[in-house]
Order: structure tokens, then C-alpha cells, then sequence
């Protein structure tokens, strides 16, 4: 909303990018703790096969 009008240009969802990296052959991780982001660095750094979306 902004103001007393609704925003039409955005949705009000946010995307599934897991889903969305993997429908294009790419590896996705969430990273939802900031002690996770060493853990999945590590892991996009093993996966030489494809990019990896954090």
C-alpha cells in the first residue's frame, strides 16, 4: 500500500528463488541465520558443477 492506494507494479509475495535457481540448473540454498552464511559459502564453493544462488 501507499498511502490509501494499492501498489499494482510489485507483487506483494516474495518468490520462490530456491525454485526458481533450480528450474534453470542452478544449485539454490536459503540462508535464513547469519551463522548459516559460512556453511553455504562453503558449499557453493564445492559445487564446481553448476552456479550455486545464495
Amino acid at each position: 500500500m501507499y498511502g490509501n492506494t494499492k501498489n499494482h507494479c510489485c507483487p506483494e509475495y516474495t518468490p520462490d528463488f530456491i525454485a526458481l535457481a533450480e528450474s534453470y540448473g542452478a544449485k539454490g540454498v536459503r540462508v535464513t541465520k547469519a551463522e548459516d552464511i559460512k556453511t553455504a559459502l562453503i558449499s557453493a564453493k564445492q559445487n564446481t558443477k553448476t552456479p550455486t544462488v545464495l
